[in-house]
C-alpha cells in the first residue's frame, strides 16, 4: 500500500549523538551506507526500507540526520521529510538519489530538506556531505551544481523533434510540462522504472544531458512551429525553465541553515515555487496550443 505522506508518529526518546537514520529500499544499498558511515566514526540511530515505517520512527528514535532515498515503493524521500519536518523540525533530512535528477533537487529543495546527495558520489564526498548537514550547514553533491551550469542556453539540435514513438513523445510532453517521472508514471499508466528508462532514451534521441534541456526543447520547437510566446497572453513569463536553473543555483549553494520557512533561505523556497508554477504554465499553454493547432480563442 503506498503511505498517504501524513505523519504517523510523534514519541520523543532521548536523541542518539550525531546518529543517522538511513532509509533505503535497497538492502545493499542501505547497509553499504550504514557500513561507510560507521567506518567514518559516524553513529547509525537505525535504518527501514519503507517510507510509511521510517515516517514513525525517525520522530521517535530523533536521530540528528535521515539520509532519505529519493524514491521507494510506498513513497519519496520528500514525503518522509515533510512528516518527520512536521512532527519535529529539528531533524535534519537530506535527500540521497542515484541519479543527477534536477526533480529529485526541486523536490529535495521544495520539501525542506537539508540538501541532495548522489548515490554515484564516492565514499569520502558522502561522508564530506554528511558531516556538513550534522555541523548544521546545507550539503548538496557537485555534481548536481555541475549538471545545472550546463547551460540550458548551449546549442539544440536545430531540426525538428526526431521520430518518436507515440508513447515516447507523450513522455517527452508531459516533462515539457515539468511533471516528475513518478507524476508522468501516474498519468501515462507505464511503471516508474519504465519512464526512467524511456527519459534516459529521449535524452540521448534529442542530443541533451538533463531533463529540464529537454524540457526548454520541447517548448522552444513547440514556439518556432506555432509562434506560441507571440500569442501568450499579456503578462504570462516567457524563458521560465532557465529561472527555474538559476534558483536551483542558489539553493545549491553550500551554506549555513536550511532553505525551510524561517530561514534565511526561505526566500529561494519561495522564488523556486513560483518559478516552477511559472514554467508549468508556460509548457502547459504551449502543449495545450500545439494539440490543437493554434491559441484558444
Amino acid at each position: 500500500m503506498i503511505w498517504s505522506g501524513e505523519p504517523v508518529a510523534r514519541a520523543r526518546p532521548v536523541r542518539t549523538p550525531e546518529g543517522v537514520f538511513v532509509l533505503d529500499d535497497h538492502e545493499l544499498v542501505r547497509t553499504g551506507l550504514q557500513g561507510l558511515l560507521r567506518s567514518a566514526g559516524i553513529d547509525v540511530a537505525g535504518s527501514s526500507g519503507s517510507a510509511r515505517e521510517a515516517a514513525r520512527r525517525i520522530p521517535a528514535l530523533m536521530p540528528a540526520l535521515a539520509v532519505l532515498d529519493d524514491q521507494l515503493p510506498d513513497g519519496t524521500g520528500a514525503d518522509v521529510c515533510r512528516a518527520v519536518l512536521a512532527i519535529d523540525p529539528r531533524i535534519r533530512c537530506v535527500i540521497i538519489t542515484d541519479e543527477y535528477d534536477e526533480a529529485a533537487l526541486i523536490g529535495a529543495v521544495m520539501a525542506g530538506a537539508w540538501g541532495c546527495l548522489s548515490k554515484q558520489d564516492d565514499g569520502n564526498e558522502t561522508v564530506r556531505l554528511v558531516r556538513r548537514v550534522l555541523g548544521g550547514r546545507t550539503a548538496y553533491s557537485p555534481s548536481f551544481r555541475a549538471m545545472l551550469l550546463e547551460s540550458p542556453q548551449a546549442p539544440f539540435p536545430e531540426q525538428e523533434l526526431p521520430g518518436l514513438a507515440p508513447q515516447e513523445l507523450k513522455v517527452l510532453l508531459l516533462i515539457g510540462r515539468g511533471l516528475a517521472g513518478r507524476e508522468i508514471a501516474a498519468t501515462t499508466g507505464l511503471a516508474e522504472k519504465t519512464i526512467k528508462n524511456m527519459t534516459s532514451v529521449l535524452l540521448h534521441k534529442l542530443g541533451v544531458s538533463n531533463r529540464t534541456q529537454a524540457a526548454l526543447l520541447v517548448t522552444r520547437e513547440l514556439d518556432r512551429s506555432a509562434e506560441v510566446h507571440r500569442r501568450l497572453r499579456p503578462g504570462q513569463p516567457e524563458g521560465s525553465t532557465e529561472a527555474v536553473t538559476m534558483v536551483l543555483l542558489d539553493c545549491v549553494a553550500e551554506a549555513d541553515g536550511p532553505l525551510s520557512e524561517g530561514s534565511e533561505g526561505a526566500g529561494l523556497v519561495r522564488r523556486l515555487g513560483r518559478a516552477l508554477e511559472d514554467a508549468r504554465t508556460v509548457h502547459h499553454t504551449s502543449i495545450s496550443q500545439h494539440a490543437s493547432g493554434g491559441p484558444q480563442a
